[in-house]
């Protein structure tokens, strides 16, 4: 949340940020934010998503391995599931784990593809 005489969105094609002028401050209390309606929502998003970014990483040079790509996708795994501690969260944490290193290996891909 930010005060719009105050701040505004970054022209970042995935991921926006907000530039706030001025103090930031803390909520003190949770704040639930659920992006996606289901899984369906969560894969058309990740397609669209996956697809601008790729671009945005040839357009700055990037490049991918493949040899790393899959490495990444196991990396991303463990960071999510376990150093983010999903692991407790069950079921849903599982998938999010594994939504959110499909997302690094589907965005690699797509890299690759761009690539040749």
């Amino acid at each position: 949340m930010f005060n719009k005489t105050t701040g505004q969105f970054a022209n970042d094609a995935v991921h926006e940020k907000v530039q706030v002028e001025g103090k930031i401050g803390t909520l003190k209390a949770d704040f639930l934010h659920y992006t996606y309606r289901n899984i369906e929502h969560h894969l058309h998003k990740l397609n669209t998503y996956t697809s601008i970014a790729a671009k945005a990483d040839v357009d700055k040079g990037r490049k991918v391995y493949k040899w790393k790509v899959g490495f990444d996708l196991m990396i991303r795994f463990f960071i999510a599931y376990i150093i983010r501690r999903n692991i407790l969260n069950g079921y849903e944490g599982f998938v999010w784990s594994v939504l959110s290193a499909h997302y690094k290996f589907v965005r690699s891909c797509k890299l690759l593809e761009l690539g040749k």
